[in-house]
């Protein structure tokens, strides 16, 4: 393709200012016009790729950047123009913007493109310099101009750093001089290399497609270094004749140069350990680089990106971490056909997975470089995806009842508070902690609820958790009843291990004394039962049937034991000697009033008598009872009753 940028003739026809492509250069070179030229700027430079039609070029408008020594014009930013289908088999030009250093930003008035570089394998890779908008800078594009990223990397190569002119003046002999950035070339042979020159900060390679770059010279101390600078670069020309070395001329207008590059294919492979890791525990990541040659591989370099969750703790290879979570690895030199292996290893929280609300995959990914291109970079990368899990041995510390009854009346429900302490010895923290629990009455009682469960959420290391749990247990037979409670625990996620099970369980029992209720009646004939505290009392405990008075079970009060049996305050009597003793060492079976206070029943009760100085009763008591054992056939068993009573000087 040709650009006219000044109508011309040939052969006597007129030739218009624009872009023309021929199948015949010798006879025809403009027989095809591409279009009406649209720009009031003249096309000045060509590039193109292969784009779904075919050849696609793109096109400078304006200056092109060109020394002037004529005109001595200021420099200015040049149009874009690309020639493309447009709508289904209609082609035409289109204008592309100016991108701004970031999506969404703008640009001053009069900025432009400096160059533009198109990869010949596809149309849609392209490299531009935006000038007049700051110091100029490089941009890249994978979509045809539709979108752009900024190349911040060689942005700062092309300026030495900041070290040369942007926009340079005009020197003594009034012409301007070359601007920094010169050009950018693709290797048409191998797409991921690019060459790139400033005028006076020097020519850059990259084999990344353009991700990174290197100095291929030394614009700063080439005396020093060895290392020729190369001022003014204007074109590129690659080729890979020899093998493991690929070649670039480099054009400035007063001569060629060739650069050999020679390559290395190196490879990296990566493996984690384990997997699936825990949470509060450590995860080893082994990493080898090979390198299948043909040429050693020199300032070989792994960079390792770490997952975000991850701490970084140690590595077999030197390795310096900037920024966090980047290691950056020194391998040195490799030799062709050999290999190396170190390891990374990093700590993992001990809340990752419970931060994020389940089992958690991270992804590790490394790269492998070298001072040599690589022919094959699409092994140059390399990722371990790790399953993290939590996992903690939990456990029960103490499991027991607070301050149990010793005897309980049949029939009259008591709650039963136990308390347990769960801990978490890790490694991960917290953790949802599931509790289940379970009780057992023995035959003929009661216990409720019989099983329930709950769930300790966020139980950390270092602080236990207290848990306490209440039942209701109800005495059906008397004598010694065990009511029996269990425990266990496991973590609440089913995705979550447990790696010491066995202190998972804890069970405790609770044995009270079931007493019979029994009736009894006060100073039997007599009410309000009013007692002196030095009198003395009498009490008739009566024989009763079941369902008497409400009572559960049936009674015979002939079975007492009267030298067993002591009268007070319920709270005096509740511990095991408190109260009044019988003041005759003996029990009086009769017929004795009933509650009414009138009925006799012709059954035989057991009277005996007080003192009421002994009993532990003041003048604030309403009640007081009376605790003792009877002897049956099944054995000795506790009875309990109570009566009202009004207290007197």
């Amino acid at each position: 393709m040709t650009a006219i940028s000044v109508a011309t003739s040939w052969n006597g026809t007129p030739i218009p200012i624009g872009v023309y492509d021929t199948t015949d250069i010798a006879t025809a070179p403009f027989q095809n016009a591409l279009g009406t030229w649209p720009s009031p700027r003249p096309p000045c430079h060509i590039k193109t790729g292969a784009g779904p039609s075919g050849p696609q070029p793109y096109v400078l408008a304006g200056r092109c950047f060109w020394p002037d020594s004529g005109a001595r014009s200021a420099f200015s930013g040049d149009q874009l123009w690309t020639y493309r289908e447009t709508s289904p088999g209609v082609f035409g030009w289109v204008q592309i913007a100016v991108p701004p250093r970031q999506p969404g930003g703008s640009v001053q008035p009069g900025a432009g493109f400096g160059l533009v570089a198109v990869d010949p394998s596809d149309a849609d890779r392209l490299y531009v310099s935006v000038v007049r908008d700051g110091t100029p800078r490089m941009m890249r594009s994978t979509d045809g101009g539709s979108t752009w990223t900024f190349d911040a990397e060689l942005s700062d190569l092309m300026s030495g750093g900041g070290t040369f002119i942007d926009y340079p003046s005009t020197t003594g002999d009034g012409i301007f001089p070359y601007l920094q950035p010169q050009f950018v070339a693709f290797d048409p042979f191998d797409a991921d290399i690019l060459v790139a020159g400033g005028a006076s900060s020097g020519v850059f390679l990259s084999s990344d497609a353009g991700l990174t770059w290197s100095l291929l010279t030394d614009p700063f101390t080439p005396g020093a270094s060895g290392t020729p600078h190369l001022p003014r670069p204007q074109f590129a020309s690659f080729d890979h004749d020899l093998a493991g070395t690929v070649r670039v001329y480099l054009g400035t207008g007063r001569g060629v140069w060739r650069v050999e590059l020679p390559t290395s294919d190196l490879s990296i492979t990566k493996s984690d350990a384990p997997d699936p890791a825990f949470a509060g525990e450590q995860l080893t990541y082994t990493l080898t680089v090979a390198n299948s040659g043909p040429t050693s591989a020199t300032g070989v370099t792994v960079v390792d990106h770490l997952p975000s969750d991850v701490d970084f703790d140690a590595s077999s290879a030197p390795c310096v971490e900037s920024p966090t979570g980047t290691l950056t690895c020194s391998v040195s030199t490799l030799n062709a056909g050999s290999q190396t292996t170190f390891t990374v290893t990093v700590d993992l929280p001990a809340d990752l997975v419970y931060a994020n609300g389940g089992p958690k995959s991270i992804v590790n990914r490394a790269t492998v470089s070298s001072f040599q291109l690589d022919p094959n970079p699409s092994n140059n990368s390399a990722a371990a995806t790790t399953l993290v899990k939590a996992k903690a041995d939990l456990t029960i510390v103490s499991f027991v009842a607070l301050s149990p009854p010793t005897a309980v009346v049949i029939g009259d429900p008591v709650q039963l508070t136990l308390r347990k302490v769960v801990a978490n010895l890790g490694p991960s923290s917290p953790i949802d902690v599931a509790v289940s629990r379970s009780a057992a009455a023995p035959a003929g009682s009661s216990v409720t609820p019989t099983s329930s469960s709950e769930t300790a959420l966020a139980v950390a290391t270092g602080d236990p958790r207290t848990i306490d749990e209440t039942f209701t247990i109800t005495c059906g037979t008397p004598g010694l009843n065990t009511f029996g409670f269990a425990n266990s625990i496991a973590p609440a996620d089913s995705d979550d291990i447990d790696p010491d099970p066995s202190n998972n369980a804890a069970a405790t029992t609770v044995t009270v004394d079931c007493m019979v209720p029994v009736a009894i009646n006060i100073q039997p004939g007599g009410f309000p039962n009013s007692l002196n505290l030095n009198g003395q009392v009498t009490v008739a405990v009566l024989t009763t049937e079941a369902g008497e008075y409400g009572l559960p079970l049936a009674f015979d009060a002939t079975t007492i034991d009267p030298l067993s049996v002591r009268f007070g305050p319920a709270p005096v009597l509740a511990g095991p000697s408190g109260g009044a003793s019988e003041v005759h060492a003996a029990g009086h079976i009769q017929d004795a009033r009933e509650l009414n206070e009138k009925t006799r029943d012709r059954d035989l009760d057991m009277v005996l008598h007080f003192r009421v100085a002994e009993s532990g009763l003041t003048l604030a008591d309403v009640e007081a009872c009376v605790i003792g054992t009877f002897t049956t056939a099944a054995g000795t068993f506790t009875f309990y009753g109570c009566d009202s009573v009004n207290m007197t000087p």
